[in-house]
């Protein structure tokens, strides 16, 4: 068996690029950028008032100047009226444009005021007050890198520059397998030798909550030719082709056989991991396939380190380093296995918690991920953490 990074190292070197595609704005949240966006103008475009105040003749103030009289209001949204004389002060609303010849402005709070008359307690000092022209990016700069996640912020950037349509990573297309006589519908009422089927809620949530959601499930006996004929259909139907059950070494495990003679070259078989030692990945044209461990634990801890990523790969060009986490206490370590122990978080701390084995779904619940825990004894103070949802 290889390691954890020389297995996930080999599956990002293989995985094909993401399709791109031109979407409208609205339409492109949660996808990653094929372009880079640069700023049609200056950023901000002028300087802009940010609190609520008065405008001061910076001339007025370098003399000395501290007692003025207000002359009108100056409003968001419309051209800065200039200041009327030195002696004189414009009201001034939170963004509207600073006029010209105002100094660092004053605050409401700062100001003692008599009718129209107001007072400076102490000459402003600087212009936190003012987001200054061209601050943020001169016209023409990269503000977007191609490859940047369109998250709430970099969406507020685009609508800002004026994109009604951007390129980017298409969704793929992702279809499940999943495998076993045992596996009846979850609306099914199980004999007691029967399970219910839980991958492909399970996965499809997964997915759905980092921004995958185009998804197909088909559910394949334990029968090699029906099997077969399931799986080359998959291929043709898939970008991401995955597959749990029969990838270990049962007598009917012949997801490996049948991947292989259907043309799938393998990349990696068998990972020096608990859970999920039996994991499988291979690529045929532009379609990865990753054959999952059938137990639960398994399989969605397996999707969350190596297939999330992967697409994360297949879509920006690069992964995001993990999180690091120093729980409250050293997980449990084993002397060649790479382990992965649940995680739970209260009142902002994490405490590790193995399962009892890779069927125990239910011991996951309410964890908010898991530990990477590497092999031989425990000396690190914190490990990789893999939350289950988007942060």
């Amino acid at each position: 068996m290889i390691s954890v990074d020389e297995a996930f190292a080999r599956i990002l070197e293989a995985m094909p690029p993401a399709v791109t595609a031109t979407l409208p704005l609205e339409a492109a949240a949660g996808r990653f950028l094929r372009e880079e966006i640069r700023s049609d103008r200056d950023a901000p475009p002028f300087d802009r008032v940010m609190l609520d105040g008065v405008a001061l003749c910076l001339s007025a103030l370098n003399q000395g100047r501290l007692r003025f009289r207000v002359a009108g209001f100056a409003p968001a949204g419309a051209p800065p009226p200039p200041l009327p004389a030195p002696a004189l002060a414009r009201g001034v609303m939170t963004r509207a444009p600073q006029p010209a010849g105002a100094g660092p402005g004053g605050r409401r709070g700062d100001l003692d005021q008599d009718g129209d008359w107001i007072e400076v307690r102490e000459a402003p000092a600087d212009t936190r007050g003012v987001h200054h022209r061209a601050s943020q990016a001169r016209a023409g700069e990269v503000v977007l890198e191609a490859g940047s996640r369109l998250d709430p912020a970099a969406m507020a950037v685009l609508a800002t520059e004026g994109h009604l349509k951007v390129r980017v990573s298409a969704p793929p297309r992702i279809v499940l397998i999943t495998t076993g006589d045992e596996v009846v519908p979850v609306d099914a009422l199980p004999l007691t030798h029967q399970i219910r089927a839980s991958h492909p809620l399970t996965l499809q949530s997964l997915f759905a909550a980092h921004g995958y959601r185009q998804w197909a499930h088909d559910h394949v006996r334990d029968e090699k030719s029906e099997m077969k004929d399931r799986l080359r259909r998959g291929l043709e139907e898939a970008d991401i082709l995955l597959i749990t059950g029969g990838v270990s070494k049962g007598s009917k495990d012949w997801v490996p056989e049948l991947l292989e003679a259907l043309g799938v070259g393998k990349r990696l078989h068998g990972v020096a991991q608990r859970p999920g030692k039996p994991l499988w990945f291979g690529l045929r044209d532009a379609c990865a396939v990753f054959a999952l461990p059938g137990n639960p634990l398994s399989a969605l801890t397996c999707a969350r380190r190596y297939v999330l990523p992967a697409l994360e790969q297949a879509a920006s060009g690069r992964v995001e380093a993990p999180l690091r986490m120093r729980p409250s206490e050293p997980p449990p370590s084993h002397a060649t296995l790479t382990t992965f122990p649940l995680a739970f978080r209260e009142n902002g701390t994490l405490f590790p918690r193995p399962a009892a084995n890779s069927g125990a779904l239910h011991a996951a619940a309410r964890s908010a991920g898991f530990l990477e825990c590497p092999p031989g004894e425990t000396i690190h103070e914190d490990f990789a953490f893999y939350p289950w949802g988007a942060l």
